[in-house]
């Protein structure tokens, strides 16, 4: 009798429509919500580039050599550098633009504070790599070098939550972050 009740609850589920799905749509833009849009995900995507080459190092600090740790560090350095680049011209426009417009959360604000904070590790990172990627500093960026690396990628994880809550608030659209965001970024 059991296997009969269970079959006729599993028919009736089965039968019933699914309400509970719904589609929900982002909002149309307007052109100075998408030319923000579009100079954050900028900023995001080189931000992405900075993660892998420090994950590179992470990954691989004990099989490498010298000389390939050092490249990985001059790479770690362009990035930061290129990424510092994009930093300018995305708080420019951030604050040239004034969304949201009133501003009571604040996220405007805390989007450039991270913004500058961003700018500041990434210079760091800059400087501190291209250092590193000398011979004469072979061991330190050995023993190091992972947790500089760590120390960028937390201030990008960090930006991102800003980043998140200036996108639903200045654009009301949902932040799509990078893809490998739950296990960190895939080298």
């Amino acid at each position: 009798m059991n296997r009969y009740a269970t079959l006729a609850l599993l028919g009736l589920a089965l039968a019933t429509p699914l309400t509970a799905q719904t589609v929900v749509s982002e909002p149309v833009l307007d052109a100075v919500q998408v030319e923000l849009r579009d100079e954050l995900y900028r900023l995001r995507d080189t931000l992405t580039l900075v993660e892998s080459a420090t994950a590179r190092i992470a990954r691989d600090l004990k099989t490498s050599s010298d000389q390939v740790l050092r490249s990985r560090a001059r790479s770690v350095s362009d990035r930061c550098q290129a990424a510092a680049a994009t930093v300018g011209p995305a708080r420019t426009l951030v604050t040239e633009r004034a969304r949201p417009e009133p501003d009571p959360r604040k996220s405007r604000a805390q989007l450039t504070t991270a913004l500058d904070t961003l700018e500041l590790k990434l210079t760091q990172c800059t400087t501190e790599f291209a250092g590193l990627a000398t011979p004469a500093r072979s061991q330190e960026l050995r023993d190091y070098g992972v947790g500089r690396g760590t120390r960028v990628r937390e201030a990008v994880r960090a930006f991102d939550v800003a980043l998140g809550l200036y996108f639903a608030n200045a654009l009301g659209i949902r932040y799509m972050p990078k893809a490998g965001r739950g296990t960190g970024p895939v080298p």
